[in-house]
């Protein structure tokens, strides 16, 4: 109700003439409801678990919108309304699914070098949920910042391959901390690396993709 409310006063000047977005601050909760409201994927879709994920992810998203634009609830809106769609579209239940089995591969064949590891601890992992908010539960907001301008410029094939390279990296780092590590369905405790080590992982995973070659960015008409 909170979420209609804003809805419908967005659309006219409170009585002193100031814009609703002085006035009113909606939680990250009330946004995300307002992109549900105004759109019809979420009543289409018939997979609670899907809703569930993607209800997080744009609540996920929505929270790191609201430290970059502070009160401006609209901006908040949009740029966590285009920011979800974006990644959606790009990570499809089949593109999710394929990404996150190669990268449990992947692990397991890292972590198996590296020393001994129950391999159905990826199975714990919920890093289709990681990939699919773009990142926003597992780290902290000035590295994500970093990682997100490197998305909004890329091409479908780069966002791809950005995030399961970051995600890799992360898992990597974080082998010393593995055994002790609180997961639930859709948050990974934060403070566990470092601002700086994060920042590091990013960059580290970012030069590595552009040094390849294998990097899409996204092309714009002159």
């Amino acid at each position: 109700l909170s979420s209609l409310c804003a809805m419908r006063l967005s659309t006219s000047r409170t009585n002193n003439s100031r814009d609703l977005g002085m006035d009113y601050h909606p939680t990250a909760i009330d946004i995300v409801r307002m992109i549900q409201l105004g759109g019809e994927a979420a009543i289409m879709r018939n997979n609670q678990h899907a809703l569930e994920m993607d209800f997080q992810a744009q609540l996920a998203i929505a929270k790191q919108m609201s430290i970059i634009c502070e009160s401006n609830w609209v901006d908040i809106y949009w740029l966590t309304k285009v920011f979800d769609e974006l990644l959606s579209h790009v990570f499809t239940q089949k593109v999710l699914t394929e990404v996150v089995d190669n990268l449990k591969i992947q692990l397991v064949k890292a972590y198996a070098e590296m020393g001994n590891l129950d391999e159905l601890i990826w199975e714990k992992m919920p890093m289709n949920f990681w990939i699919r908010c773009g990142g926003a539960v597992v780290f902290d907001h000035e590295p994500l910042l970093n990682l997100w301008d490197k998305i909004c410029s890329s091409a479908n094939c780069g966002i791809i391959k950005l995030l399961s390279t970051v995600i890799y990296n992360y898992l990597i780092e974080l082998k010393p901390y593995l055994s002790k590590l609180e997961v639930n369905d859709f948050a990974l405790g934060k403070g566990i690396l470092s601002v700086k080590t994060q920042n590091a992982i990013i960059k580290t995973s970012i030069d590595g993709i552009l040094q390849s070659g294998r990097f899409c960015s996204k092309k714009y008409e002159a």
